[in-house]
């Protein structure tokens, strides 16, 4: 759910709990193509823009995962993930 702190500048924050393979998100922001389950996925972006055709955004995208391997023991481990960008808008 998108917040705005100032004018120009957006926080915006999900979570999912989907204990499933293969799935794509309502927005398409992100997309699970791993074979493995996801159980829990926090995800945070920040946005700010500080001219009208620049804006610059980080995202951090935490996940709880179940690898999934025949003939191996189930074993959770964590995903993390941080992007920073720049965009330019014409």
């Amino acid at each position: 759910t998108p917040a705005q702190i100032l004018k120009s500048d957006t926080l915006t924050a999900a979570y999912l709990n989907a204990n499933t393979r293969y799935y794509s998100e309502q927005n398409g922001s992100l997309v699970n193509n791993s074979y493995d389950n996801t159980g829990d996925r926090y995800m945070g972006m920040v946005t700010v823009s500080p001219s009208s055709k620049w804006s610059i955004y980080a995202v951090y995208l935490h996940e709880t995962k179940q690898l999934s391997v025949e003939g191996l023991p189930e074993t959770s481990y964590n995903f993390d993930m941080g992007v920073i960008g720049l965009k330019r808008f014409f």
